[in-house]
């Protein structure tokens, strides 16, 4: 299994508070865009200020010194923080560590739970990549250039531009994203679009931030060292929560060796991706329009070679019930399908036992009026698994067992996923 590469990525023991409050452009234009956003070694004194509404700009101020102070924020070039993540319908609470450089579009994360090891990492230089349980892959085209619009308007970003006085970046009031009545700050860039929301309390502190890809409802303020930021944050209509564990800044920027593939997977990419892709819509022909699909590796029959575990998203495909997972076995030049279960749910999980020489899987169901939702074991039967999750042979599960290793989470957008008919 692979390891983060980063001496800064610190480790954190796994805890539950048991407090649950409720609450594109293409790559290469998005690219220079997040490019154009940063200055990374631009002096206070040469700033020419932040554009916009004057009122506004004095807010975006008063936030930054709820925050730690323009004087702190000014000079910070990068930011390490750990964050706590429990999903609704997912067996684990995992901890996400991220180096975040504030002088660009860059970001390098780890997250860990006792069945889960991921490590993400984005970068104009690098592209987005990422390694999930021991597999390398490339991200999408897609989720590069939404990771390139959205990187400028972190709110961390934005407090160290709104303290430099960052010329690129236009201020004023607006509705806020998602909050209906609301009127909160709006952040344009220099294609004079709105890319970042955020709305303040009375006390000029950060309540909720937004995205043109995400919406965060912000909980009370919290210090750590000389910064102050939100102790917690809920999306998804409460269904995931972050808490903060740690924060520390940095007047240094991450070493730029930290965005980069490992040595060994530098050249990877070839012509697999593109025979898995043709495979999966030869399955969906004639209906792949607005298709996307998640893919995850694992070896389920002990061959030493990994099968690919497919969810497969769209209109016109998913029902109440959820949406279609495939499984391949991986051949020399090709993909052979095993199973279509097509009702099917995240989080998908391998489970330790095995039937007929391949390994249990457990997936969620929900929906299409079952009520409550539940994990149902599908047991190969020599042939393939299950194609219905919510009837017999496939068993409901009372808890997840001992041992299970997560293989697909439930997404937080879709355009984390690849598309399957090409189109930009």
């Amino acid at each position: 299994m692979e390891t983060a590469r980063a001496d800064t990525s610190h480790r954190v023991q796994n805890r539950s508070t048991g407090r649950y409050p409720e609450l594109v452009a293409t790559y290469v234009g998005m690219n220079l865009l997040s490019l154009t956003l940063f200055s990374p070694h631009l002096p206070a004194q040469e700033a020419t200020g932040l554009r916009g509404d004057s009122a506004a700009i004095a807010d975006a101020e008063a936030m930054v010194e709820t925050m730690g102070g323009r004087a702190i924020w000014l000079e910070l070039e990068s930011v390490h923080f750990v964050h706590e993540w429990d999903i609704f319908n997912r067996p684990d609470i995992y901890l996400e560590n991220e180096i975040l450089d504030l002088t660009g579009p860059r970001s390098y994360v780890t997250m860990e739970s006792e069945i889960y090891h991921r490590i993400r990492a984005y970068s104009p230089e690098h592209g987005y990549w990422n390694i999930v349980n021991g597999k390398f892959s490339y991200a999408s085209d897609e989720a590069l250039a939404s990771a390139m619009e959205r990187a400028p308007y972190s709110i961390y970003r934005l407090a160290r531009a709104i303290a430099r006085g960052d010329s690129t970046f236009h201020v004023q009031f607006g509705p806020m994203k998602d909050v209906p009545g609301a009127t909160g700050l709006e952040f344009r860039g220099p294609d004079n679009a709105i890319h970042g929301w955020i709305l303040l309390n009375t006390r000029k502190e950060p309540v909720v931030w937004a995205t043109t890809q995400y919406a965060y409802a912000f909980g009370p303020m919290r210090r750590f060292g000389n910064l102050r930021v939100p102790d917690w944050a809920v999306t998804g209509g409460g269904r995931v929560r972050y808490e903060m564990v740690s924060l520390t800044g940095s007047t240094e920027p991450p070493d730029p060796s930290l965005f980069a593939p490992p040595p060994e997977h530098q050249d990877a990419g070839g012509d697999e991706a593109g025979v898995l892709a043709e495979t999966i819509r030869a399955e969906f022909a004639g209906f792949e329009s607005g298709l996307r699909y998640f893919e995850a590796y694992y070896d389920l029959d002990r061959d030493g070679r990994d099968e690919v575990i497919v969810y497969v998203v769209g209109p016109g495909l998913c029902g109440t019930g959820g949406c279609n997972t495939l499984i391949f076995k991986a051949n020399d030049t090709t993909y052979d399908l095993v199973s279509s279960i097509p009702i099917t749910r995240l989080p998908i999980l391998v489970l330790p036992e095995f039937t007929s020489g391949w390994r249990d899987l457990a997936v969620s169901v929900s929906g299409g009026g079952v009520q409550p939702g539940y994990l149902a074991r599908l047991r190969f039967d020599g042939t393939h698994y299950p194609p219905n999750p919510t009837v017999e042979p496939a068993e409901p599960m009372d808890e997840q067992p001992d041992g299970a290793v997560l293989l697909l989470e439930p997404f937080a957008s879709l355009e984390d996923g690849k598309k399957l008919d090409g189109s930009q």
